[in-house]
């Protein structure tokens, strides 16, 4: 498998090294492991939830989330991504995650 995209790598991950420890996490004070397929598992969890939280709330199909993006940054204010009062800084994450986000959209295109 060649890793062309950036969330290809879980699945990549899954392949080539299935126990190994990829993810430390805090959860209830203690720290935890997580090898891959674990992780793989909650990234999918988190997508069914997301498709199945718009279609409960019986949101409109440009109100539901249909795309997202899993990133392991911290986003901070020291370094840019959050103002003062703790809001988003949109074009900052814009710009940040600019190729990601059109790996995103460019699956469903012509383009690819």
């Amino acid at each position: 498998m060649i890793v062309n995209r950036t969330f290809d790598i879980v699945d990549h991950c899954c392949k080539k090294y299935p126990d190994k420890k990829i993810l430390y996490t805090k959860r209830f004070g203690k720290w935890e492991s997580l090898i891959t397929y674990q992780l793989k598992s909650l990234t999918d969890q988190l997508s069914i939830a997301l498709q199945t939280y718009g279609i409960k709330k019986k949101l409109g199909k440009t109100e539901q989330i249909r795309k997202h993006l899993l990133v392991s940054d911290v986003w901070s204010l020291e370094s840019g991504e959050i103002s003062i009062t703790q809001k988003l800084r949109r074009n900052i994450l814009l710009q940040k995650y600019a190729h990601q986000i059109h790996e995103l959209y460019i699956e469903d295109s012509w383009e690819r």
